[in-house]
């Protein structure tokens, strides 16, 4: 499983992600900090990639249904800093079988997990 990172990411959390073993991009890794969500979105589309985000503009299954991308994960917390963030990550992102990310439109806060499928 690929993950891509958009730039409101901090490279802090992309690299706890990779600690964790994940492999995992940033839109940086691809010159592409400042692009359009289209781009962003079309990125992670044609390399397989899940996109983790803080945007909840990618969470609106109109503008990106369901079925036409590899998953779009959004964090929503109160407070973005890499260690907030990685809280979450730590919760969501380690001791299970991650599949529930594959194909879906998830939503994670510190405390809870949504996850929207076709």
């Amino acid at each position: 499983m690929k993950f891509l990172t958009d730039e409101c990411v901090s490279p802090l959390n992309v690299v706890f992600l990779r600690n964790l073993g994940f492999e995992v991009y940033d839109c940086r890794d691809f010159g592409m900090a400042g692009t359009s969500d289209k781009d962003i979105i079309s990125l992670a589309r044609k390399k397989g990639f899940i996109l983790i985000t803080f945007d909840t503009d990618f969470a609106d299954i109109f503008r990106y249904p369901l079925g036409t991308h590899p998953g779009i994960v959004v964090v929503r917390a109160k407070f973005t800093n890499p260690d907030e963030i990685n809280l979450i990550f730590k919760r969501w992102f380690t001791g299970g079988n991650m599949t529930h990310f594959s194909g879906a439109l998830t939503i994670l806060t510190r405390d809870k997990m949504r996850v929207r499928r076709i």
